[in-house]
């Protein structure tokens, strides 16, 4: 990857309101390939089924706390890929504890983004996990 240009984004949260300006917020730092799921179970579903979808995306960013399931049991599953283990995984999440951040880091997560999220800050952050300057 040269640039956070190239870089494909999955986003996972229940909120279709948030999904739309999430999305919004990743155009404006320039990442313009995102793919969203409204539902945990859509989710599930994608990275289970075989996961095709592994191969379209670079980092998976889910919310913490969705019905029936939470953005941790989300990680667990992707960390079964053996071919995925390494993919940046963000938890989106307004419960940024330290007892959370902990339980993220210890499940393979790589970095959480705080609600309500700041264009720049995630920027730095994915741009952080993928060793990308500054643009």
């Amino acid at each position: 990857m040269k640039s956070i240009n190239d870089i494909r984004v999955l986003v996972i949260d229940d909120s279709p309101r948030f999904l739309e300006q999430f999305e919004e917020m990743l155009n404006v730092v320039g990442i313009d390939k995102v793919k969203t799921c409204n539902s945990a179970q859509e989710a599930i579903d994608l990275l289970s089924n075989g996961a095709p979808i592994l191969k379209e995306i670079d980092i998976i960013i889910c919310d913490q706390h969705m019905d029936k399931c939470t953005g941790i049991d989300i990680l667990k599953i992707l960390r079964v890929h053996k071919t995925k283990e390494q993919m940046p995984f963000f938890l989106i999440t307004s419960d940024a504890t330290k007892p959370n951040i902990i339980m993220m880091a210890q499940s393979g997560g790589n970095n959480f983004i705080a609600k309500p999220p700041v264009p720049d800050d995630i920027a730095k952050k994915i741009r952080d996990v993928f060793g990308l300057a500054n643009e």
